[in-house]
């Protein structure tokens, strides 16, 4: 739209590019099928387009409720099956629980999505290492502030600000220079948003927004939150802020990343800052305090951080890494029910008897390979059993499945993963803490691909492996069926099997043989 610039959907501007050629084409082909060839007669209708325009309504996702449903019809279909066969066939319990009972394992998706837990539950853990400051004045002066931009965007709402150039005059630039009345410099670093991300699917769940275009006399959307939700609308408001930012007078040094590089308010050295490809804020960050530090002077400590680090000790903080992605992040699914406070006890009780889960943690953190997943799939299975069931005697996960559903009653959900889809899940952890953060302080690191990793990709950018099983249903030789009308023979499937024909068969086990 001219007044607001708001833009319309990418697959709306590509039917307006398309749509003559779209149309030629089926003329063409109405003409050649009906009037020359005469291949159809002229009353056949005409197929109708499915084209994204303007008055199409959005696509509805599948609602929580409807989805929980759905699993739970599922479930039952697939037991009745199971108790149905068993009439007949000595079931193989060991069999089903190695499988999951859907194609995205319960116990770490959700509506076949990554399950989203709390990430800052972990802040809560470390924070309980030390014991708490009485007198916070007695901390030492701040030489260097460094800011994450889209959280600081995020907190700062628009006001009576009408247009993105209010919005950056009054009320981003104020915030940043009250900032510098409390130091010398600061950085302000920004995420990237890269089309082929892991974290993709991540974005996508926080709902869709407008796009608008970000100008300076652009009108400032109703709903901010909306037009946050939308990662071209990102790239550009943090790209217009940077630029104002950079041009702003102070005698402070104000450093801003802007894309791959950086910009400043005073004339520096950048070289260890620029050009850098990291995507995320989180990790670029860590190379603005290896910068602070290399230029600030020696006298620096930050004292929360380094007494954490002293209390936890230096294995754990190697594996500290680790045991964030494995137990849930931007990327990486949380166990169903089992948050990061939990995995954190069951971490310490571990350590108690072995420290063979924190070797692991610390490895898969630090020089990761398919190899080194492999070798400590057993530290690891018996750290996922604990997190479920803290008094288990089970080594492995898929035995802790049956077990926890058949004795405890348990319900599919609260049961760990199968060994399988706990080991794609492991190298997904693996990938992101020996990569993706594991490479943080070099510029420009070469990350390997995520298809090798537990992801595999699509035309819809990077999905997530859950397991490489088939499901239950369908590996499991208790529920074959076949479909013979006229008495079971050789080719019968029950037959190839060397199993009974069930009353779920077409034959319903009245076949003779």
């Amino acid at each position: 739209m001219l007044d607001s610039r708001d833009l319309a959907d990418p697959a709306v501007i590509n039917t307006l590019h398309q749509i003559e050629k779209l149309g030629q084409e089926q003329y063409d082909t109405y003409v050649n099928e009906r009037l020359v060839h005469q291949t159809k007669p002229i009353t056949d209708p005409i197929k109708r387009n499915n084209l994204h325009i303007f008055s199409q309504p959005p696509v509805r996702e599948k609602s929580r409720t409807q989805f929980q449903v759905l699993s739970l019809k599922n479930d039952c279909s697939l037991f009745s099956r199971l108790f149905i066969a068993s009439q007949t066939r000595d079931g193989d319990l060991d069999e089903f629980f190695a499988h999951e009972n859907q194609a995205c394992p319960p116990a770490l998706s959700q509506m076949g999505k990554i399950r989203l837990g709390t990430k800052s539950d972990l802040v809560g853990c470390l924070e309980g290492l030390i014991t708490p400051r009485e007198n916070d004045a007695a901390s030492p002066p701040v030489e260097v502030m460094i800011l994450d931009g889209a959280a600081i965007v995020n907190m700062l709402a628009p006001g009576n600000a009408k247009t993105f150039s209010e919005y950056a005059s009054l009320i981003f630039l104020p915030y940043i220079t009250s900032q510098l009345q409390h130091t010398s410099r600061v950085d302000i670093v920004w995420d990237e948003y890269f089309p082929d991300s892991l974290k993709a699917h991540t974005r996508k769940r926080r709902g869709k927004g407008t796009r608008r275009r970000v100008e300076p006399s652009s009108s400032i959307p109703g709903n901010w939150q909306a037009f946050l939700r939308i990662d071209e609308n990102k790239v550009e408001l943090f790209a217009f802020l940077a630029t104002r930012i950079a041009t702003t007078e102070t005698e402070k040094q104000i450093i801003i990343t802007n894309h791959q590089e950086v910009l400043c308010t005073q004339p520096r050295d950048v070289v260890g800052l620029a050009p850098c490809s990291h995507e995320e804020a989180d990790t670029r960050i860590l190379l603005h305090v290896q910068d602070a530090v290399r230029h600030q002077g020696k006298n620096f400590r930050y004292l929360a951080a380094h007494e954490m680090a002293m209390a936890l000790g230096p294995n754990k903080c190697r594996g500290l890494p680790f045991f964030h992605a494995f137990t849930g992040c931007d990327t990486m699914s949380c166990f169903s029910g089992r948050g990061k406070k939990t995995a954190w006890e069951t971490w310490k009780a571990c350590d108690e008897v072995t420290d063979e889960v924190t070797t692991a943690f610390c490895t898969l953190a630090a020089t990761p390979t398919i190899s080194t997943v492999d070798d400590y799939m057993d530290s690891l299975e018996r750290f996922v059993v604990l997190l479920y069931d803290r008094t288990s005697s089970q080594e492995h996960v898929n035995e802790a499945r049956k077990h926890l559903f058949t004795q405890r009653s348990r319900s599919i959900e609260a049961i760990p993963p199968t060994r399988e889809a706990l080991r794609q899940h492991i190298k997904r952890a693996a990938y992101q803490a020996g990569f993706c953060w594991g490479l943080m302080m070099i510029c420009t690191p070469e990350l390997p691909s995520p298809s090798e990793w537990g992801w595999v990709q699509s035309d819809n950018g990077w999905g997530i492996c859950w397991t490489t099983l088939p499901e239950a249903t369908e590996a499991c030789r208790q529920l074959i069926t076949c479909g013979c009308k006229k008495g079971c023979k050789g080719q019968c499937k029950c037959v190839k099997a060397a199993l009974q024909c069930t009353a779920l068969c077409h034959c319903v086990g009245d076949c003779t043989r």
